[in-house]
């Protein structure tokens, strides 16, 4: 994961807002067609928050390492200070 570059945008998520009448309306054909097309879209959401739960996992965990990393170069930077100092 190190060295990558921000991902692009991602691309926004459609949902059709759907107004109480606008829903009682619908006849039987066009009420599936909804369901249908909000199941994709869940299935759709589902599958981005599974990719983004596993990047933020592995973003942290490396948040973790470049702490530990950043540290023992700072303790060894005072040491070879010290040495250098005389201390």
């Amino acid at each position: 994961m190190r060295g990558e570059t921000f991902p692009k945008k991602l691309k926004q998520i459609k949902i059709k807002q759907l107004k109480p009448e606008e829903i009682r309306d619908l006849d039987v054909a066009a009420a599936q067609r909804v369901i249908a097309e909000n199941s994709l879209i869940l299935n759709e959401i589902n599958n981005r928050l599974f990719t983004a739960t596993r990047k933020l996992g592995e973003a942290r965990i490396e948040v973790d390492q470049l702490k530990n990393d950043k540290s023992t170069i700072i303790e060894i930077m005072r040491a070879l200070k010290s040495v250098i100092s005389g201390g």
